[in-house]
C-alpha cells in the first residue's frame, strides 16, 4: 500500500509523489493501472511521472523488467 511504501522511504528523505485520496488503502498496482495522482499532483506529478521502471512477475512465474 502507498502509506507502507512512504513509511519505508521516509528515513531516506524520499516519498512516492502521487497522493490519491485513497492513499491509506490503495495498492501500487492499482495506482499504476489508473495512473493515480491526487491533490498534490501539480508539484509531485502523477504515477507515470514517478515511475522509471518496474520489475513484474507474470502469472507463470517469469520475471520481467518494463520501462
Amino acid at each position: 500500500m502507498l502509506d507502507d511504501l512512504n513509511r519505508q522511504l521516509a528515513p531516506h528523505g524520499l516519498r512516492f509523489g502521487p497522493e490519491p485520496a485513497t492513499h491509506n488503502h490503495c495498492t501500487l498496482g492499482g495506482m499504476i493501472g489508473n495512473n493515480s495522482c491526487g491533490a498534490t499532483a501539480q508539484h509531485t506529478g502523477k504515477t507515470v511521472d514517478n515511475t522509471v521502471a518496474l520489475e513484474v512477475m507474470l502469472p507463470d512465474g517469469t520475471r520481467m523488467e518494463v520501462g
